[in-house]
């Protein structure tokens, strides 16, 4: 088995880096003294950290800490309001405001809105809800609450805005830049890989033959558990490596084919998690009403208290 980094091109990103690290990890742990040798060990590095840089990129949400800034002041309007609201309801039975207050938090039982709610959700509660309280901006203005309600109506607005441009052209630039660095991880690898062929040839070494093996192991596992997961692996007749479950272990004699590290299952493939916003979507009114305290029938259950 010769040196090759064609399997690299098979694996997922993921995989990808911690192939790399793994590979990087053996060029580290010799001692070859050999200018060369180390510039290229010092490219794979730098391109390893360029790729792992470009992958954390790649996972971000572009537009993450502008949504956690816009639903922050969402929830600081509506807080507000509910407050507000909740005040007028100890007031007097007799008093007209009070009644008015009752009728607008109620509109939030209905949406059973919660602050806590997914940022799809509470920016969809809140357009629905704002379409009853458009019939009663005299009620909100009276109550001195219709200014702190348009903000929070606009900044949902803008989040809405922002979950909808999550895929825009930044995300698929750092798609692209994630690419050109595994491109060039690859590259540095390759570069590699064909010093270490040269360096067999013209200056064979026992620490050099065992770094090439440990290498055609990382290639070895990456084939069997990541590329060829559950095809029925090819008959060999190497001698079996007790290495530790997950880490390739040490590859029979280099003209046999020999099974690296015990084959065994690959492990169950767990199901993936569901993703996508586990929130409640604006239901419609009255889906859950909650329960009422006896003495303030209006107020809402879990307000916010100054």
């Amino acid at each position: 088995m010769s040196l090759n980094t064609s399997y690299l091109e098979k694996v997922t990103t993921a995989e990808h880096g911690g192939l790399v690290r793994q590979i990087l990890g053996k060029l580290q742990g010799v001692s070859i003294s050999n200018e060369m040798f180390t510039q290229r060990r010092n490219d794979v590095a730098s391109a390893a950290q360029a790729e792992d840089d470009a992958y954390t990129r790649s996972l971000k949400d572009f537009n993450s800490d502008r949504l956690r800034e816009e639903d922050s002041i969402v929830d600081c309007y509506v807080k507000a309001v509910r407050a507000i609201l909740n005040g007028h309801i100890e007031l007097p039975a007799s008093e007209p405001k009070r009644q008015k207050a009752v009728e607008l938090v109620r509109v939030f039982k209905d949406y059973n809105f919660s602050p806590s709610d997914t940022y799809t959700a509470e920016a969809e509660k809140i357009r629905n809800m704002n379409q009853v309280y458009q019939t009663r901006i005299a009620d909100l203005q009276a109550l001195g609450v219709a200014d702190y309600w348009a903000q929070a109506v606009a900044h949902a607005t803008s989040v809405e805005q922002l979950l909808s441009q999550r895929f825009d052209d930044v995300a698929a630039r750092v798609v692209g830049e994630m690419k050109t660095a595994r491109t060039n991880t690859d590259n540095a690898i390759k570069a590699m890989y064909e010093l270490l062929a040269a360096m067999q040839v013209m200056m064979p070494s026992t620490e050099l033959n065992n770094l090439i093996s440990q290498l055609e192991a990382i290639e070895a596992y990456a084939r069997q558990y990541y590329i060829n997961i559950g095809k029925k692996p090819a008959s060999s007749t190497g001698t079996n490596t007790n290495g530790n479950s997950g880490n390739p272990g040490n590859s029979g004699n280099s003209g046999d084919s020999g099974n690296s590290g015990d084959s065994g299952n690959s492990g169950d493939s767990g199901n993936s998690g569901n993703s996508g916003d586990s929130g409640n979507s604006g239901g419609a009114p009255g889906d859950t009403p909650g329960d009422t305290p006896g003495d303030n029938p209006g107020m809402i259950d879990g307000a916010y208290e100054g």
